[in-house]
């Protein structure tokens, strides 16, 4: 429990330093929630060892990419929800690769966010953000509904 603390309080330093860090924790969020929703799929013995081997480093599903696809074919996801991961993960790809500060209203991000056809009035920061929650919503809905009994 002490661990998970540590991890909210470093995770709510890092949103706090700009659009940039929003974005790439924000994916890594939903990122970690995708492994739980694949895994929910996985036989219930899977060792810690053949996880570690699926999801980390080279492992087939290391990327946040790779998560999203398998998600969506294993019915965890569903259309909408996988299209707007994969726009998450354009965006998470540009703040971390383009060369200059930039913000979510910023030529490449902005344009990425318009795939999104937010009806609402909101800003790019609050369609992003409304985006990101409608997705962890829909998949950590889809790991309670499947998740067996403790």
């Amino acid at each position: 429990m002490l661990e998970e603390v540590k991890t909210f309080v470093h995770m709510h330093k890092l949103s706090s330093k700009g659009h940039a860090s929003e974005a790439l924790l924000t994916a890594a969020i939903l990122d970690q929630e995708l492994r739980t929703a694949i895994l929910l799929k996985m036989r219930p013995s899977l060792s810690a060892i053949k996880q570690e081997r699926l999801f980390e480093g080279y492992g087939p599903l290391a990327e946040f990419g790779d998560k999203i696809e398998v998600a969506f074919a294993l019915g965890q996801i569903d259309d909408s929800t996988y299209s707007k991961l994969k726009i998450i993960k354009d965006i998470r790809n540009k703040f971390a690769h383009l060369p200059k500060q930039c913000t979510f209203w910023t030529r490449e991000i902005s344009l990425l966010i318009d795939k999104f056809h937010c009806k609402e009035k909101a800003t790019q920061p609050q369609i992003f953000a409304l985006m990101a929650q409608e997705c962890f919503d829909r998949i950590t809905g889809a790991t309670t509904e499947v998740a067996p009994p403790a």
